[in-house]
């Protein structure tokens, strides 16, 4: 087990711990229980990917434009474009419907086109986006192949 994964856990106990009274009312203690623990550690994966993506934000418009997504957003592109994950996965994973999964993912892909036009539209006018318009190119069609 990783340190951050570790901590994750400790983090997660500690919210169980927090929460623990409430808890004990409820008919079904392991169902929150885990549902705890899989949002505090899943949040940690994701958020941690988040800041390793984001050393990258400077080097092309795809990666500035991810970053620049609400959490739940980029955590449901990160989820299904990037890990493959089903939408019932990822609406287990996040604790959310699947109606909901989807509504994200829309609205995820709607920020990420405008995004990804602008940053065109620099390029088109000289003005850059990082790298140089092969990358910047490569990183648009990429995306496009997902979406």
């Amino acid at each position: 087990m990783t340190r951050e994964v570790g901590e994750a856990v400790h983090r997660a106990f500690l919210e169980i711990l927090r929460h623990w009274d409430a808890l004990l009312e409820e008919s079904n203690l392991q169902q929150q229980t885990w549902a705890i623990l899989r949002r505090v550690v899943i949040s940690e994966q994701l958020g941690g990917f988040r800041r390793q993506l984001a050393l990258l934000c400077g080097e092309t418009g795809l990666y500035r434009a991810l970053c620049s997504l609400p959490p739940r957003q980029f955590d449901v592109i990160v989820l299904r474009y990037v890990l493959r994950c089903e939408t019932w996965e990822i609406s287990w994973y996040l604790g959310v419907t699947r109606s909901t999964v989807d509504h994200h993912c829309r609205r995820a892909k709607e920020r990420l086109e405008r995004a990804m036009a602008s940053c065109e539209t620099q390029l088109l006018r000289g003005a850059g986006c990082g790298l140089g318009a092969g990358v910047v190119g490569l990183g648009f069609w990429w995306l496009r192949q997902q979406l």
